[in-house]
C-alpha cells in the first residue's frame, strides 16, 4: 500500500509540474520590449520560425491560427527537395514603450541569406512591408558568404505586435537576430573592418617578405607557399564582400565564380606545396602521386562551373575534395613529424588551426553549429596564423638546409685536407722509399759481384753452402727492391708504360727457366704451355705480373703443382696460373689483391711483402689488362689475364 500511495505523490507532482508547463509553451514566445537605451538587443530567445517549401505562405496568410510556427531553439530543417528554393519565415514579439520613434537596425546572423523582407504586423493588424535588402544576385545553386543582412527599422511608439522577417535561404539563422541602434552598429561594423585590415596587412607583409626571400633563394617551395597566400587572399576578400564588388562593382556577379576558382587554386597550391616542402617525390612517392592526382582534380574542378546544369556536381564535388584535401595535409604532416623534416612541428600546428576553422565553417554549413559572427571570422586567424606558422617552417627548412651546407662544406674542407695530408704522405713515402732502394742498390749490387767473383773460387763444402745461402739472399733483396721501385713508381703516377707489340714465348721462357728450381725444391709440378701469339703491352710489366702470379702460386702450394698456360680468345691472350694449393675463401679473393695484404695460409719467413698481387692488379689497370680470380678452397687458384692481342699484318 505504502508503495501504491508513494506513485499516486509522484503522478499528481509530475502533473503539477507539466500543466504550467503546457501553459507555458500554448502561450508561444515571450514579448520583447524594446529599449532605446541600448545599443544592442538580443531576439533570438523569442524567435518563432516557419518553414515554407511550397512559397504559398503570404501577408494575407492567418498567422495567429497556423500551426507550424516553432521556437528557435536549434538548427531549421529544410526540404531540400522544395521546388524553387524554401522560404524561412521568422517572427519575434515585440512590445515598444510610448514616447518618440526611434531608429533601429534588425541584424540577423545568417551570412547565408540570399533574399530578406522584413514585415511589421501591430496588434490586431495585417503584417505589410517594412524593409528589404538589396543583396546582391548570385549564380544558380552557388553559396556565397558575405556579412549579416542589416534592414533598418523606424520603431513605432507605445505599439506591441509581430516583426516578421522573410528569407530566401538554405541554411538556418541559428546565430540569433539582434536590435541594434545604429551608431552602436557602426562602430561595431568599423572594429570588424578593422579586424580585417590587420588580417590583409599580415598577409600581404608576408607574401611581400616571402617574394623578396624568393628573389633570393628561388627554391620551389616558396614559390608554392605564395600562390597559396596569394589565392588565400583573393578567397577570403572575395567572401569578406572587399573582392569584386568593392574594387569592380561591375562584376559584381561574378563574385561568386572568383570565390570558386580562388578556393580551387587554394587547393592546388596547398597540395603541391606539401609536395614540394617535404620531398614527398623521394620520401612517399606514392603518398605524392595521390597529391598530384587530387591537385588536377582541383584544377578541373572549376570546369563544371562553365554550364549551369552542372552546378550542383560543382557543389558536390567541392566537400569531397575538401575532405580529401584535409585528409592528404594529415597524412604529409604525420610523415613529416616521423622523418622528422626541419620544421615539421610548425606544420602540423599551422594545418591543424587551419583545419579546425575549416570544420568549424562545415560544422555551422551543416547546421551542427549556430551561426555566430566569432565562429564564422575564426577562419580569418586560424588561416593567418597558418600561412605565418608555414612561413616560420619555411624558415626553419632554410636554417636546416643552411646549416647542412655548412658542415658539408667544413666537412669536404675536411676531407679535401686529409686528401691532400695523404698524397704528401704518398709523395714523402715514395721519396723515402726511392731513396732507400737507390742507397742499398748499390751495397746489393757491389756483394753481387763480390758473390760472383768467389763462386769461380775452390771453397771449402761449408763456405759453398754459405756463398749459396749469401747469393739466394743477395737475389730476394733485389727482388724486392725492383718491387719498392716500381710501387713508387704507381705511388708517384710516373710509371709510363712502353706499349708495343711483343712475343710472349720470350718472357715465357724467362719464367719457365727463373721459377723452375724453385718448383723442384719443393717437390712440386711445374709446367709452361708454348704460346706463339704476339701482344700489344709493355713486355717488362707483363713479365714481372705473370712472374709475381707464378711466385705467390708456389710461395703457397705445398704439394701438387702449377701451370702457367695461354689461350687465345676473341677478346685477347688469356694467361692463366693454375695452382693446386688451399685455395682462397671468397670473403678474402678482393682483399688479396691490396698492398701489404697477404693470404692466411703465409708463414712467417717466407720473405713475402704482401706487394705482389697489388702490383699485378695495378699494373693491369694501366696496361687495360683483364684481371680475375677463380679460387675453391682445398682444390687450389686460378688467376687470370686478358691481354690484348697485336693486330695481324694484312
Amino acid at each position: 500500500m505504502k508503495g501504491w500511495r508513494r506513485l499516486e505523490r509522484a503522478f499528481l507532482c509530475g502533473c503539477l509540474l507539466l500543466v504550467p508547463a503546457l501553459l507555458l509553451a500554448s502561450t508561444g514566445a515571450a514579448p520583447v520590449t524594446v529599449d532605446r537605451n541600448k545599443n544592442m538587443q538580443d531576439l533570438t530567445a523569442s524567435v518563432e520560425y516557419l518553414v515554407d517549401n511550397s512559397g504559398r505562405v503570404s501577408a494575407s496568410t492567418p498567422w495567429s491560427d497556423n500551426p507550424q510556427w516553432h521556437r528557435l531553439d536549434g538548427p531549421v530543417r529544410f526540404n531540400r527537395q522544395a521546388s524553387g528554393g524554401p522560404i524561412l519565415w521568422l517572427r519575434v514579439p515585440v512590445l515598444v514603450p510610448p514616447g518618440e520613434a526611434f531608429d533601429r537596425l534588425v541584424v540577423i546572423d545568417s551570412r547565408h541569406a540570399q533574399q530578406v523582407e522584413m514585415l511589421w504586423a501591430g496588434q490586431g493588424q495585417a503584417p505589410r512591408a517594412v524593409a528589404q535588402s538589396g543583396l546582391r544576385p548570385m549564380a544558380q545553386g552557388l553559396v556565397e558568404p558575405r556579412a549579416a543582412p542589416v534592414l533598418a527599422w523606424r520603431v513605432p511608439p507605445g505599439a506591441s505586435g509581430h516583426l516578421y522577417l522573410k528569407l530566401a535561404t538554405r541554411v538556418s539563422p541559428w546565430g540569433g537576430i539582434r536590435l541594434w541602434e545604429p551608431a552602436a552598429h557602426e562602430r561595431a561594423v568599423a572594429q570588424r573592418n578593422l579586424g580585417l585590415g590587420v588580417y590583409f596587412g599580415v598577409l600581404a607583409g608576408l607574401m611581400l617578405f616571402n617574394i623578396l626571400l624568393w628573389r633570393v633563394l628561388r627554391d620551389r617551395a616558396r614559390l608554392l607557399y605564395l600562390a597559396s597566400g596569394l589565392s588565400l587572399i583573393a578567397f577570403q576578400a572575395a567572401t569578406s564582400g572587399l573582392g569584386l564588388v568593392v574594387i569592380w562593382p561591375g562584376f559584381a556577379h561574378l563574385n561568386p565564380l572568383f570565390i570558386a576558382v580562388a578556393g580551387c587554386l587554394m587547393g592546388v597550391s596547398g597540395l603541391l606545396f606539401v609536395v614540394s616542402f617535404f620531398d614527398m617525390d623521394a620520401g612517399a612517392p606514392r603518398v605524392s602521386v595521390a597529391m598530384k592526382v587530387l591537385a588536377a582534380s582541383w584544377v578541373l574542378a572549376p570546369l563544371l562551373l562553365a554550364h549551369p546544369a552542372a552546378t550542383p556536381w560543382f557543389e558536390r564535388l567541392v566537400p569531397l575534395l575538401s575532405g580529401l584535401t584535409l585528409l592528404a595535409l594529415i597524412t604529409a604532416a604525420v610523415l613529416g613529424l616521423r622523418w622528422r623534416r626541419a620544421g615539421a612541428i610548425y606544420f602540423a600546428v599551422a594545418w591543424s588551426l587551419y583545419g579546425v576553422a575549416i570544420l568549424l565553417r562545415i560544422l555551422m554549413r551543416v547546421q551542427l553549429l549556430p551561426q555566430v559572427g566569432w565562429i564564422y571570422d575564426s577562419f580569418y586567424w586560424a588561416s593567418a596564423l597558418e600561412m605565418v606558422l608555414l612561413a616560420q617552417a619555411l624558415a626553419v627548412k632554410v636554417r636546416e638546409s643552411n646549416k647542412a651546407h655548412r658542415e658539408l662544406l667544413i666537412r669536404r674542407e675536411r676531407d679535401q685536407a686529409l686528401k691532400a695530408a695523404a698524397e704528401q704522405a704518398v709523395v714523402d713515402k715514395s721519396r723515402f722509399l726511392a731513396a732507400v732502394a737507390h742507397d742499398i742498390q748499390q751495397p746489393l749490387y757491389a756483394i753481387g759481384l763480390a758473390t760472383e767473383v768467389l763462386a769461380r773460387q775452390r771453397l771449402p763444402e761449408t763456405s759453398q753452402a754459405a756463398l749459396t745461402q749469401i747469393r739466394s739472399a743477395v737475389g730476394s733483396a733485389d727482388e724486392i727492391l725492383a718491387a719498392l721501385t716500381l710501387v713508387v713508381q704507381l705511388d708517384a703516377d710516373s710509371l709510363r708504360p712502353d706499349v708495343r707489340e711483343v712475343s710472349v714465348q720470350d718472357s715465357l721462357e724467362r719464367i719457365e727457366a727463373l721459377f723452375a728450381p724453385m718448383a723442384q725444391e719443393k717437390g712440386l709440378q711445374w709446367r709452361v704451355t708454348p704460346c706463339l701469339e704476339r701482344v700489344l703491352t709493355d713486355p717488362a710489366l707483363l713479365e714481372r705480373m705473370v712472374g709475381n702470379m707464378v711466385a705467390n702460386a708456389l710461395r703457397y702450394t705445398t704439394q701438387g703443382g702449377v701451370l702457367l698456360s695461354c689461350r687465345k680468345r676473341r677478346a685477347g691472350l688469356l694467361i692463366q696460373v693454375w695452382d693446386t694449393g688451399p685455395g682462397i675463401a671468397e670473403n678474402d679473393q678482393v682483399l688479396i689483391f691490396q698492398e701489404h695484404v697477404r693470404g692466411p695460409a703465409a708463414r712467417a719467413g717466407d720473405g713475402g711483402l704482401g706487394l705482389g698481387l697489388d702490383i699485378v692488379r695495378r699494373c693491369a689497370a694501366q696496361l687495360d689488362i683483364g684481371l680475375s680470380l677463380r679460387s675453391v678452397c682445398g682444390r687450389g687458384t686460378c688467376f687470370s689475364l686478358l691481354v690484348p692481342l697485336a693486330a695481324r699484318p694484312a
